[in-house]
């Protein structure tokens, strides 16, 4: 071979080695401004086993990077977790266009609840005919924030895409372009966020109003609402109805992503995607309120043992000190202790020493005290009422004389958590969905219910003008959930979505909109104020006198008793004289 030509080759095999490494050099560079930009704490590399690090030239990365192989048996069930990783930038190295199949479905799982890290997607073949494809991709999992490389022969371009309302690629010229684009993506552009309409009040109902307009409300949806007039989207309320109601809506509808979102809390068992949790909410149980004490009772009710003691030492104390003084009559100087306690008129007293006097002051002292005493507690008694003991702890409940109110699908979960004592499952009414709201709104006396405490305070709020509610909340908790919406796995949105929610519950009008969805549930006429029924002059029936005349009965027939004895004994000591 002549000299000149083997001079020739090797001139152009190293111009075909230089352009690779400045491709290559190009592409780190684009990366470690990309981490820079976005402040990046890792860098994830996939499907990278042909290349080796020298040729990426991993070293002038100054952000810490590990490489994921896809060859590894158990490769699928990697996950990205912990805060270190929140912060992470995703690269990916595209080898079959638009995306390899075995990384099109470990990616998804990769990036679960993280889907709006930033991901890279690095090629050398090129994009113009595939590039829509793998943006719809990436929007179906909600990898809103793409990046496509492409480099050959010494030349790089980037693309990205625009998600709202319709995914379009876009060509990038410079990596600020790309990081500003989250400016846009915050406008939906009128993108069609669906939900389905059900009636769970206070979260989500609507009605036709007095002008005639059908309206939507609670505070769930107007949270939500919010949220897309803010951003500039659109809301798209689905109306068929389903005969499992919101069990099918949470373990079907979102899952297979008929729906965006529903309008209540994600329930425990439900495996979906959730917004971030405002707060911890309760299930508890609702009880009837105890009902009213028999009239009768209100004349004993004042004594108690207190007042029961004070009678007997004072009754003890003036018999010692009167008869101490005077063992003539004892009769007399009872009925005179009495006389003193009972606050009644008698005949004048002849007062014979000054330990008379004392003892008959604190007498007249006593009986003044618990007389007034009697008759205050009394009309407050009158005034107030009385009721028979209350039920307020879940142990309480298992004396209850009512049944417990409660669907097939809840019953078969709070059965299976162990969540409420066996002694109230065993009171179980299971019953359809229509009938246990249709008894709950109206507040049924005859049953117990259970629900979130959100719900409750809804449906307790109709007995707030009521002198006597008819239901009692029991706080102790028989179950927890998390405040959040069940969202659609991979919704392009979610981080958007969470930020707001966690403004508006920290600035207080998450709870201002909670406290609106009761006023608006009565509004609806899906509840009702319930209102005390004017009494006006009640005068006191034969009931209410009833214990008194049994007492002055007893009484008079142990007089009378005592009166009999009397005279067969002094009968008797006659005829022995």
């Amino acid at each position: 071979m002549p000299p000149w030509l083997t001079l020739l080759l090797l001139s152009s095999l190293s111009i075909t080695d230089i352009k690779q490494t400045t491709s290559l050099c190009c592409v780190t560079q684009i990366l470690q401004q990309l981490n820079v930009a976005l402040n990046s704490s890792l860098n994830i590399f996939l499907n990278f086993e042909d290349v080796s690090s020298d040729e990426l030239e991993l070293t002038l990365l100054e952000t810490p990077s590990i490489q994921l192989q896809l060859t590894v048996m158990n490769f699928k069930y990697f996950r990205i977790l912990g805060k270190f990783t929140r912060k992470a930038l995703i690269i990916v190295n595209i080898k079959r266009h638009p995306i390899d199949p075995v990384l099109s479905h470990f990616l998804p799982h990769l990036l679960k609840e993280l889907h709006e890290l930033h991901i890279v997607f690095i090629t050398e073949q090129s994009p113009i005919i595939w590039l829509k494809d793998l943006f719809v991709y990436c929007f179906g999992e909600g990898f809103v924030n793409s990046l496509l490389i492409y480099h050959r022969n010494g030349t790089t371009s980037l693309y990205s895409y625009i998600p709202y309302p319709v995914v379009r690629a876009q060509k990038i010229s410079q990596i600020e372009e790309y990081v500003n684009r989250r400016l846009i993506l915050r406008n939906l552009q009128h993108f069609e966020i669906r939900t389905t309409s059900f009636i769970i009040e206070p979260r989500m109902i609507h009605y036709t109003n007095r002008k005639g307009k059908h309206v939507h409300a609670g505070y769930m949806y107007n949270a939500m609402l919010e949220f897309i007039r803010r951003h500039n989207a659109t809301l798209k309320i689905l109306t068929k109805k389903h005969k499992r109601g919101i069990a099918h809506v949470g373990e079907q509808m979102i899952p297979s992503k008929e729906i965006d979102f529903a309008c209540y809390p994600k329930e425990p068992n439900w495996n979906v995607s959730q917004t971030t949790a405002l707060y911890i909410l309760d299930s508890k149980i609702t009880v009837p309120y105890a009902q009213p004490l028999a009239k009768h009772w209100y004349f004993a009710k004042p004594f108690t043992r207190t007042t029961w003691l004070a009678v007997l030492a004072t009754t003890a104390y003036g018999t010692i000190m009167l008869y101490g003084s005077d063992r003539t009559q004892f009769g007399v100087h009872l009925l005179r202790i009495w006389c003193h306690l009972l606050f009644l008129p008698q005949p004048r007293i002849p007062i014979k020493n000054w330990q008379q006097y004392v003892s008959y002051f604190i007498l007249f002292l006593s009986g003044f005290v618990l007389t007034n005493m009697y008759t205050s507690v009394l009309k407050s008694m009158l005034t107030s009422g009385l009721f028979e003991p209350q039920f307020s702890s879940l142990e309480d409940l298992q004396h209850a004389p009512f049944r417990l109110m409660i669907t097939q699908y809840y019953a078969d979960y709070f059965r299976e958590e162990k969540l409420i004592p066996d002694s109230l499952i065993r009171k179980y009414y299971i019953s359809s969905s229509e009938e246990l709201n249709t008894n709950r709104a109206k507040l049924n006396i005859s049953f117990m219910y259970i629900a979130y405490e959100d719900r409750l305070d809804c449906l307790l709020y109709q007995q707030h003008l009521l002198k006597v509610p008819r239901f009692k909340k029991i706080q102790e908790s028989v179950g927890n959930g998390l405040m959040s919406f069940p969202v659609a796995p991979s919704l392009p949105y979610l981080n958007m979505l969470n930020s707001y929610l966690r403004r508006i519950f920290e600035s207080g009008i998450f709870q201002k909109m909670i406290g609106d969805s009761c006023r608006d549930s009565i509004e609806s006429g899906i509840c009702h104020l319930f209102r005390t029924e004017a009494s006006g002059r009640n005068s006191f029936n034969l009931e209410f006198y009833l214990l008194a005349v049994a007492l002055w009965a007893i009484g008079l027939s142990i007089a009378t008793l005592c009166f009999l004895l009397e005279l067969v004994i002094v009968s008797n000591v006659q005829k022995k004289m």
